[in-house]
């Protein structure tokens, strides 16, 4: 959004506007934003409140079932049905968590500073709680970014190396590449890999390549929006059934950040 307020200030220098007049409208359109964020946010904070709050009647209905069998359910049919339902409820708590944190990208942006990105990662692993399968070949750069954000970045994608791995010793591994302007971080897995007709969906929210595992389809469509948040480019090189490389472009730090 910074990004269009910026080419439509040009763009009014360019109109031929008194000053007064290019202040005005600015003013304008700048309360009309403002406006516009603070509907969203708003409308974010309540979807999720509102679609939460069944979810908590659902699982508390299950407990209160699960009390009133205790003693009787001699097959463990009732106990395994209750799980499937709180399975579900769970998994449904975290698909709005999720698009609620998708939408937050767009009315807020994000919290940037100066984060070495070695630390991040470590912070990553430690909430994977899995340190032996991924291989670190380079030292990280820093950059200009959100700290909490990038390891969620990293989380997402290591996860996925490692969901969708068959290989008797699955691995990831990730490394820095520097280019003029950026650094490109790969992370590269040993797994099942993609198929080529899967790839102009990759990063699309919903989007679920494999039915059999778990997932809501949100993680890599909120990669993408993290990426993007940064300024970045985010892409994926693979060939099905050898493994598939995740890459993200983010800009280097200038002298003086």
């Amino acid at each position: 959004m910074s990004d269009d307020y910026q080419r439509l200030v040009a763009a009014l220098e360019e109109a031929e506007l008194t000053k007064g007049e290019q202040a005005n409208l600015v003013d304008q359109l700048t309360k009309q934003l403002e406006s516009a964020s603070r509907s969203q946010r708003d409308f974010s904070r309540v979807v999720s409140h509102e679609l939460k709050a069944p979810l908590r009647r659902i699982l508390g209905f299950a407990q209160v079932v699960r009390e009133e069998c205790r003693g009787h359910d001699e097959d463990g049919s009732v106990e395994e049905a209750l799980s499937f339902i709180e399975e579900g409820v769970l998994q449904m708590e975290q698909v709005i968590d999720t698009l609620r944190k998708f939408a937050k990208l767009d009315y807020q942006g994000i919290d940037a500073s100066l984060v070495d990105l070695d630390d991040v990662l470590d912070e990553a692993l430690n909430y994977l709680n899995i340190r032996n399968v991924v291989v670190r070949e380079t030292d990280l750069p820093e950059v200009m970014g959100d700290e909490h954000l990038l390891r969620q970045l990293f989380a997402n994608l290591i996860s996925n190396g490692l969901k969708f791995n068959t290989d008797e010793c699955p691995c990831v591994c990730i490394r820095a590449l520097e280019l003029p302007d950026q650094w490109r971080i790969e992370v590269s897995d040993n797994g099942i890999g993609i198929e080529e007709h899967y790839l102009p969906r990759m990063f699309g929210i919903f989007e679920r390549f494999h039915p059999g595992k778990e997932g809501e389809g949100v993680g890599l469509a909120l990669c993408r929006k993290i990426v993007e948040a940064h300024q970045g480019e985010i892409g994926v090189n693979t060939t099905y059934g050898e493994g598939s490389t995740f890459w993200f472009d983010l800009p280097k730090v200038t002298p003086g950040t």
